[in-house]
């Protein structure tokens, strides 16, 4: 049965009523407050009809079909636009409790690729469930401000953010209504083969050391449902070669790009809204997230005068972490994930390393078994106290080959690519290299190291992902 349009009221809000006026066509009268709650009071205060109790009748009255968001729900909302998932959650517009089953995340891959009808029957009823829940939220908080008069800081955003799920009504709606329809059909269908084929790529990718009873965290799912989408696009064939999803994807990513313009506009995209109490989020070695500086990511040691290890961390503020600790000791952090295969780091430091210690300033930053010079092999650069960068290999003698000069005080990116048994390539603004790798490492991790500075380095927005150079 299709959804009808039929009630009056309807008409009236969609056209005549500030409905219309919060939608995305029109948010250039919006489009330069930076202030939550001066965004939030207009927007109510225009839009008076949309949060009344004839508004919310009438709302539950055309999409109100009772659908309620499934065990794999949160993995249905992520097909909602693949490419944003991350910035959408990033947001907070998708609940952080949200996880998938291992075996949920199997169906959904599976149906995805053999059955993108029902699968998309499904997101169209997750979809309406939750627009309309998120509906009710912001209804709730308008009608709180309406009595009042009184907006605070934390309701403006969080009625802002509730408030989008209104505009998703209309194309899950439409998604609904074309997979009951006979004018579409499924243009290919992959063989059991090829099915099983991208069922245990995934798998392996993002299930294989998942435990039992355990959740897949939404981070992850979002990356596996991404992933998904990418495999399918290129072989255009299952949700990516069925015509009503991609009439959904189109208006859906327009849809939640502006849902995303809005909330960095507005400054509210928040890290702390990533789920991450499953513990690490890499279950095949790699996040395409920042990895956080707390006790679940890293673990640190130092040693001074050559006596160590002791228990240590650098001083962490916010996204920074600043390593220093006098002219005699060294500091080191390293990941408590270890990694295998090719990878590709990102970080940004600050390096000073100026203090003149005897023993002279240095900043290390690369990959190994333990401990940077005090146990197991490392291979990665040395920053000086004279501004040099060199590569640094452990079981070739130590420093190596000059690459360049890095930027005293200034916040730079470095990017680290390491093959092990091959190559580590090593990029920045101000200086780049190769260097030749023998040591075939096949379990690592990464590694920061300060030894013997007073005023050493920061660093922040320490990134890995598996690399395809």
């Amino acid at each position: 049965m299709r959804f009808k349009l039929g009630l009056p009221i309807i008409f009236l809000l969609v056209s005549q009523t500030g409905y219309s006026q919060t939608s995305p066509e029109n948010q250039e009268a919006y489009s330069t407050i930076t202030d939550p709650v001066e965004l939030a009071t207009k927007m109510i205060n225009k839009t008076n009809d949309v949060w009344s109790p004839v508004g919310l009748t009438g709302i539950y009255g055309t999409y109100g079909i009772g659908a309620t968001i499934v065990m794999n729900g949160g993995g249905y909302l992520l097909l909602e636009a693949p490419s944003l998932s991350l910035d959408i959650i990033k947001g907070g517009f998708i609940e952080a409790g949200y996880s998938l089953s291992k075996t949920a995340a199997v169906s959904l891959i599976e149906q995805s690729i053999k059955s993108p009808k029902a699968v998309c029957k499904q997101l169209s009823k997750t979809l309406i469930s939750e627009g309309l829940a998120n509906y009710k939220k912001a209804y709730d908080i308008a009608k709180a401000y309406k009595k009042s008069g009184k907006m605070t800081h934390d309701s403006a955003v969080l009625f802002l953010k509730y408030r989008w799920g209104m505009f998703k009504l209309p194309i899950a709606r439409n998604l609904y209504n074309e997979t009951i329809s006979t004018d579409y059909s499924i243009e290919k269908v992959f063989a059991k083969k090829a099915v099983d084929e991208i069922n245990g790529k995934l798998s392996k990718r993002y299930l294989s050391e998942l435990g039992v009873n355990k959740n897949l965290p939404l981070i992850d799912a979002a990356n596996l449902i991404n992933e998904l989408k990418t495999i399918l696009e290129a072989k255009k064939a299952g949700l990516m070669a069925y015509q009503p999803y991609l009439n959904f994807l189109s208006s859906s990513e327009a849809l939640n790009a502006n849902m995303i313009n809005e909330a960095k506009r507005l400054g509210i995209m928040e890290d702390s809204a990533i789920d991450r109490s499953g513990g690490t989020l890499v279950y095949n070695g790699y996040t395409e997230n920042v990895i956080q500086f707390n006790a679940s990511n890293w673990e640190g040691a130092k040693w001074c005068y050559n006596n160590g290890p002791y228990s240590w961390e650098p001083k962490i503020s916010g996204e920074e972490a600043a390593f220093a600790i006098d002219d005699y000791c060294w500091g080191q952090y390293r990941t408590k994930t270890r990694y295998s295969g090719d990878l590709e780091l990102s970080v940004e430091i600050s390096p000073k390393l100026s203090s003149g210690g005897v023993n002279g300033d240095l900043g290390f930053f690369g990959f190994g078994e333990d401990w940077a010079q005090y146990s197991g092999s490392f291979i990665g650069i040395v920053l000086t106290g004279d501004g040099e960068v060199c590569f640094w290999d452990t079981e070739n003698g130590g420093r190596q080959k000059k690459i360049g000069s890095y930027k005293y005080g200034d916040w730079q990116d470095l990017t680290l690519i390491y093959i092990p048994g091959q190559v580590l390539k090593v990029k920045s603004e101000s200086f780049a290299g190769e260097y030749k790798v023998r040591n075939n490492n096949t379990s690592y991790r990464f590694l920061v190291s300060e030894g013997n500075s007073t005023d050493g380095f920061k660093i922040r927005n320490v990134v890995i992902t598996p690399s395809d150079n």
